[in-house]
């Protein structure tokens, strides 16, 4: 697992920003073009506002082709538990 300074270094940039529309790192172990956001928030929130708030942005971008959903969650912090 890639440690979690190089998730940061990798991913701040993107969080809580818009959905991203390209490949991931190879250490991701998910090939080809997917949709993916960038949570920043506490784990417990994940699944209430992590997921939520990937489908609603997911939504308003209008892909128009089906892809796979990768979400990263990060904690306030920034400091995750590798």
């Amino acid at each position: 697992m890639t440690c979690c300074s190089d998730v940061h270094k990798q991913f701040d940039k993107f969080a809580n920003g818009k959905v991203q529309v390209g490949e991931l790192p190879k250490w991701v172990h998910v090939s080809g073009k997917v949709a993916w956001y960038a949570y920043q928030g506490p784990n417990s929130e994940l699944g209430s506002k992590g997921f939520s708030t990937f489908w609603k942005r997911f939504g308003e971008a209008k892909l128009e082709m089906f892809m796979c959903a990768v979400l990263t969650a990060m904690k306030k912090t920034n400091k995750l538990k590798c």
